[in-house]
């Protein structure tokens, strides 16, 4: 590899490698029933971008990224920002629910512009506008 290529990362989750790009922490949660107990306890969502996202034609995310709600309702994960890198791109999530129609924190297309700043809720998203179907 030559010197100044960047390496190929699995996922962005985890230590982040050195590139161009800004990231940010998405939250989930905190998730409570009616009760008031957390919800959706263990159960796992797979966010995989649209495309492979490359710089400089290296493949900087190049396979989903898993987020686990843990027992206290929550969650997060480290994403690269949308709307860099060789081609535009947004998040896909996809949750492993028990049944078919169970319950899920949502499984809206994200984008995550740079506007949004280091750390923004999934929830947020969602309420303004930066999800779609």
């Amino acid at each position: 590899m030559p010197a100044d290529a960047l390496p190929v990362p699995q996922a962005v989750a985890g230590p982040r490698l050195a590139s161009p790009l800004s990231f940010c922490k998405v939250t989930f949660g905190p998730y409570t029933d009616a009760s008031g107990e957390s919800a959706f306890v263990g159960m796992v969502g797979y966010i995989k971008p649209t495309r492979q996202v490359r710089v400089g034609g290296v493949v900087i995310v190049n396979k989903h990224i898993d987020v686990v709600i843990g027992a206290d309702g929550r969650a997060s994960v480290e994403l690269a920002h949308t709307g860099q890198g060789d081609e535009d791109f947004r998040y896909e999530i996809f949750w492993d629910a028990v049944r078919v129609g169970d319950p899920t924190p949502g499984y809206e297309p994200f984008e995550l512009p740079v506007s949004v700043g280091d750390t923004v809720s999934f929830d947020a998203l969602q309420t303004n506008g930066l999800t779609s179907r």
